[in-house]
């Protein structure tokens, strides 16, 4: 038997801490530490460290996942963690989360 544990880099969908929201016009401390102990579904995700390095801070408009299976997931993830902590989408994140939802199955 082997005992251990493996270590797999994890990275959150939304990748900035709450700033602003609908919710609450400031982000505090308090706040950001729920946000990035969020375990909530879809907020993290196991990647590689290439892929999370390329991801960065970005949001959809500027990356999306290079596996094209697993972009319409991403974006839903995306979605839903935004609408849990009343986060808001710019103009080029509305567009590019439409562009690749128009993609996927139903």
């Amino acid at each position: 038997m082997v005992s251990g544990s493996i270590h797999t880099p994890a990275s959150h969908v939304t990748s900035r801490a709450p700033q602003r929201s609908d919710r609450s016009p400031s982000a505090p401390v308090e706040r950001k530490r729920a946000y990035y102990q969020d375990l909530g579904p879809g907020a993290l995700y196991a990647v590689g460290k290439d892929s999370n390095s390329n991801k960065g801070h970005k949001d959809p408009a500027d990356w999306v996942p290079p596996n094209n299976l697993f972009r319409c997931t991403y974006v839903r993830n995306w979605i839903a963690v935004k609408k849990r902590w009343g986060l808001s989408m710019d103009g080029r994140e509305v567009n590019a989360v439409a562009v690749v939802l128009r993609s996927c199955p139903p």
